[in-house]
């Protein structure tokens, strides 16, 4: 808590913890697929992580209560920043409890007695005194006198500067605010023309439960399609994701891939062409990219939506979480990388695009050489 030391990245959140109520400075926070890890800075055994997972999550109130229990690191206040202390200031200080176990608590300066400083060398020594009324922690409601050692600043802002954070609240939070009863019966008629009734209790499996589905004019649909995804990125990821950022309610189908595809690609479905334009609006937007948690840019090649009939291609029904998604804004260093993986894409599939044509006049100068050759052949007439 309140670390500084130079020539090492300063830690990015504290974190409340839910054991003692105590503020901790964090490690790096690890996301794996849709476990958050929560390290301490000052305990490097595993033993000490704690492990938070998207399904214990039940309620928006849930997700926002532990999103509280993040913020920006705080920074330990020098000597020399005493003069920076204000009565009724908002602080964390240290709560000695026992000859080494030190607690972080918040609190907030209830009166100050300046002193002169002194100087060893170089240094500046501050002699001033605070008086810390606690607003939390096992002395709650009480006051204690303290040095400056012993005070941190409480650093605004929020705690999702950590995208990683940012990552985990959003999977946990976009199942439980999409409406649960808003689809009732649904027709569906399958390949063989055969109607079938199906009642969908999630939406966030609309568009991906059902395996196949024929689009005719009964049946209408638009659908966009979505270049360099992820292989392990499910539909349901997908279709959260967009009713969390753009409101739509949505069908999203991953085609299956080949073990030596780095990438694959994916529909999204919608009812309407009005809310693909819409959607299509926020994929586009130059000021963010749409990206995967591992940095893998979305391609967006389709400027109108498309209508049509899929027929067979739709994927059996998938609920796995899979890769994550988020949006980075311009000018951030992940933009910066995934603008370059999407050139770096861009440029791929101009190359297979020039392939494929390739190929294709090959064949034709093959198919006319053959043709030429069978017709210079001189017919054998039976006898």
């Amino acid at each position: 808590m309140g670390y500084r030391e130079k020539n090492q990245q300063p830690p990015l959140l504290d974190f409340r913890s839910f054991s003692d109520d105590s503020w901790y400075t964090m490690r790096p926070l690890v996301l794996d697929n849709e476990t958050l890890v929560v390290k301490y800075w000052d305990f490097t055994e595993e033993e000490n992580d704690e492990y938070y997972f998207v399904q214990d999550f039940k309620t928006p109130e849930q997700v926002e209560n532990f999103k509280k229990r993040f913020r920006p690191a705080c920074v330990q206040l020098q000597d020399k920043e005493c003069k920076d202390v204000k009565l009724m200031m908002n602080v964390c200080a240290s709560f000695i409890q026992g000859d080494e176990d030190i607690k972080f608590y918040n609190g907030v300066i209830d009166s100050v007695d300046r002193k002169p400083h002194s100087r060893e060398g170089k240094k500046e020594i501050c002699h001033c005194s605070f008086v810390v009324a606690w607003l939390h922690g096992p002395r709650t409601g009480t006051k204690e006198s303290m040095g400056i050692e012993r005070i941190c600043k409480i650093i605004p802002g929020t705690p999702l500067i950590d995208l990683k954070l940012a990552d985990f609240l959003s999977m946990s939070e976009a199942p439980l605010k999409l409406p649960s009863n808003d689809y009732s019966d649904k027709d569906v008629e399958d390949n063989d023309g055969i109607n079938l009734k199906k009642t969908v209790k999630d939406p966030g499996l609309v568009g991906c439960v059902m395996t196949t589905k024929s689009l005719t004019k009964e049946g209408h649909s638009y659908y966009i399609v979505i270049e360099n995804l992820e292989k392990d990125l499910s539909p349901r990821t997908i279709v959260n994701f967009l009713y969390e950022h753009v409101s739509i309610i949505c069908g999203a189908f991953v085609f299956p891939s080949l073990l030596s595809d780095v990438n694959t690609r994916g529909i999204i479905t919608a009812d309407s062409k009005e809310k693909l334009q819409k959607l299509l609006k926020y994929l586009c937007d130059p000021a963010h990219l749409i990206i995967s948690s591992r940095g893998r840019p979305w391609v967006i090649t389709d400027v109108e939506p498309r209508d049509g009939t899929f027929g067979s291609l739709m994927p059996k029904t998938e609920i796995a979480q899979g890769s994550g998604l988020r949006v980075v804004s311009w000018l951030t260093d992940e933009y910066v990388t995934g603008k370059q993986l999407l050139e770096l894409f861009t440029g791929f599939a101009k190359d297979v695009q020039g392939l494929h044509g390739k190929l294709s006049l090959d064949e034709e100068d093959v198919i006319l050489c053959s043709n030429a050759s069978n017709r210079k052949k001189p017919k054998v007439i039976p006898k």
